[in-house]
């Protein structure tokens, strides 16, 4: 009897298709772990911003609840800036990674260490108050944001999810009347904020953010 040997291995074309199929599920899980590595950035950037939330209450607390100023280049310079004044209050290591955000490297780079990705909302300090405290402000004056009188603490913005864009990417703090306009959307696909009574909440950039943003939550507990 004549046996016919049987051939073993792939065909050509079976081996294309294998290479398809494999090359179509590392593109899926590619895409997934790049996808889990993105939100877990902006969860961390949120974390960040909670922690920072914690130095604000307790400095509140120490100062007859004024916050400290917004912006590190005001006339009073760095000593009254919440970047700098917040850090006895923090109980972390690195103090530099908990005051940028989690999806901005740029802290990193020597060369970029004076700039700022996390901004704290500068219209909290658009209206000039008498200081309770003399050393706070220079003639006992000075935009001192205090939040016994903010009454909405749970929709009033703290700190934003900053631009880096120059020249803004030097400021602690957005802009005074416009700070909405400071708002960096594209680090997570949305942005974070964070209020003043420590909660934080995440919008996506495929909402009508503008408006949202600009309409949903306060800005400026102060304006009449």
């Amino acid at each position: 009897m004549n046996y016919t040997k049987k051939k073993s291995g792939f065909t050509l074309s079976e081996l294309l298709v294998v290479l398809f199929v494999f090359s179509v599920l590392v593109s899926i899980i590619y895409s997934s772990v790049r996808q889990i590595h993105k939100q877990a950035l902006t969860i961390s950037c949120r974390l960040n911003m909670q922690t920072l939330s914690k130095g604000f209450l307790m400095y509140a607390l120490d100062y007859d609840g004024i916050l400290p100023h917004s912006d590190r280049d005001s006339d009073l310079g760095r000593n009254h800036c919440w970047f700098d004044v917040l850090d006895p209050y923090l109980t972390v290591r690195n103090l530099s990674e908990v005051k940028q955000c989690a999806a901005w490297q740029g802290y990193k780079n020597k060369e970029m260490q004076n700039e700022h990705s996390i901004k704290m909302n500068g219209a909290l300090c658009n209206r000039e108050r008498k200081s309770l405290h003399e050393k706070d402000g220079k003639n006992n004056k000075w935009y001192w944001p205090n939040t016994w009188y903010i009454k909405q603490k749970s929709r009033t913005v703290l700190l934003v999810d900053g631009t880096t864009e120059p020249p803004l990417n030097h400021h602690t703090d957005t802009r005074i009347h416009q700070p909405y306009k400071d708002i960096n959307l594209t680090r997570h696909g949305g942005v974070n904020l964070l209020f003043l009574n420590g909660t934080s909440v995440f919008v996506p950039k495929n909402l009508d953010i503008d408006s949202v943003i600009r309409n949903k939550f306060i800005w400026e507990p102060y304006a009449k």
